[in-house]
């Protein structure tokens, strides 16, 4: 079973993790909403922003890498320490929290991070991470409420537990922040960030705020219809011609301390 934390504490080396992304096509039936698509190499510690419009294909490629539906086509490699893994040891190393959460688990908050840990670990450790990961996240107070009753916000706050608890070497997250007031949302990309610094594993997050990316995000995709329109820094990806073309809207970017702001204007 593979363990990101167990890897990076393992005498004390960080290990060092990439993951590609080759030619990936996903269809539903006869449609195709990814044809190709290919990205350029993610390294460990990043945070990598995932923008786009509705319909773009974000969600869609989340669920490829993630193995929920199977790609058409395509390649996803996955290297620790220059080590690639075997297509079920990839699997297990990335952690998914999906756009659409389930509700109807008749659990708390608490034992469905427990389930979730379960995966990687004994029933003793499985409970006491998940009480280090609620309190990491300030949920702590959440423990003995039913997913049923939890708000859209706590319901995202209780998914990210979910999937941090498990370690994970990729952590995919589907617009982890939609739910959440301004604050928690700064929170769960800080937490994010520094996740992925302190374990060399690698974020790709979905996300409609174009200035939040560009605040906590160390690169930028944006996809358009399936293709990938830009990657790279964000500073080098955010143009106004790429927002007019990709959003249909004419913008002013402003740098600020060399992180980009965009105002726009019509």
């Amino acid at each position: 079973m593979f363990c990101c934390h167990c890897l990076v504490q393992e005498a004390g080396v960080v290990v060092t993790i990439s993951l590609e992304v080759d030619n990936f096509r996903v269809a539903y039936g006869n449609r195709t909403v990814i044809a190709d698509l290919s990205l350029q190499r993610m390294v460990g510690g990043q945070v990598v922003g995932l923008l786009g419009p509705n319909a773009a294909g974000k969600s869609s490629l989340l669920q490829a890498i993630a193995g929920v539906s199977k790609p058409a086509a395509g390649r996803l490699t996955l290297t620790v320490d220059n080590h690639e893994l075997a297509p079920k040891q990839a699997r297990e190393a990335i952690g998914y929290v999906p756009q659409d959460l389930p509700k109807s688990a008749a659990l708390t908050s608490f034992e469905t991070i427990v389930v979730a840990g379960r995966r990687r670990q004994g029933a003793a450790q499985a409970r006491l991470r998940a009480a280090e990961i609620m309190t990491q996240l300030d949920i702590a107070h959440l423990a003995g409420t039913y997913l049923s009753e939890l708000s859209g916000g706590q319901q995202q706050m209780v998914a990210l537990a979910q999937m941090l608890v498990t370690d994970p070497a990729v952590l995919l997250l589907d617009e982890p922040t939609s739910a959440l007031d301004l604050q928690r949302q700064l929170f769960v990309l800080s937490e994010i960030r520094r996740r992925v610094r302190d374990t060399d594993a690698v974020a790709v997050v979905a996300i409609h705020d174009i200035n939040l990316a560009a605040r906590f995000c160390d690169e930028l995709v944006v996809i358009q219809a399936g293709e990938v329109r830009a990657q790279g820094r964000p500073e080098d990806v955010l143009t106004a011609e790429l927002l007019r073309e990709v959003y249909g809207v004419r913008a002013e970017i402003i740098d600020h301390q060399g992180v980009p702001v965009i105002c726009a204007v019509g």
